[in-house]
């Protein structure tokens, strides 16, 4: 077949051939702007699929990777709540050092429909934690009320546990424990 090409355009004076080659690259272009509106209805239809392909991807290799690890040296899955941002600086220091992380966690787990191969999350049966450690190792000032305060919150409010599904269960949680404390919070995040 190509051969066949090749031997029509060898007689064909220059003229001709560029001819041939203009309308040749007119019909590739007029089907490219036919395909092109096609595939890119295509592709902003698909671009969810594909992020929920991805991310059941990385939950299954997950759920692999916790249920194969060792118990001297664990994996966990945590979900958090309440996202600090604040600028930690120390004495000497020209420029504080960006600082995010949940003020609450929760432990999680992946499970398997072994039917349908759904995956899903859940939150295991455990107390909800104060994440703190870091504002304490720093030194600031009001961190141990701030997780005294929490600490209490959390303890009195055991028949309602924090969930990220019910937005009712941390704003007072998180409005006290900066209240309580000395820690200034660029923003808080719920």
């Amino acid at each position: 077949m190509q051969a066949g090409l090749a031997d029509a355009v060898t007689d064909k004076p220059p003229e001709e051939l560029a001819e041939l080659e203009r309308k040749k690259r007119e019909a590739s272009e007029q089907v490219l702007a036919r395909y092109t509106p096609l595939w890119e209805e295509w592709a902003e239809k698909e671009r969810p699929r594909r992020q929920a392909i991805d991310l059941y991807g990385e939950l299954f290799a997950l759920k692999h990777q916790l249920e194969a690890e060792e118990t001297a040296n664990p994996t966990e899955l945590v979900w958090g709540v309440g996202l600090a941002s604040w600028q930690m600086s120390w004495t000497g220091m020209t420029s504080g050092v960006d600082f995010e992380y949940p003020l609450l966690t929760q432990q999680m787990e992946v499970g398997l429909d072994e039917v349908t191969m759904a995956l899903y999350l859940r939150p295991r049966a455990t107390d909800t934690r104060y994440e703190g450690d870091a504002f304490a190792g720093a030194q600031v000032q009001g961190a141990a009320e701030v997780e005294r305060a929490v600490r209490l919150q959390l303890e009195q409010n055991q028949e309602q546990p924090v969930t990220p599904f019910d937005a009712g269960t941390y704003p007072e949680l998180f409005t006290r424990a900066i209240k309580k404390g000395s820690i200034k919070y660029r923003k808080c995040l719920y």
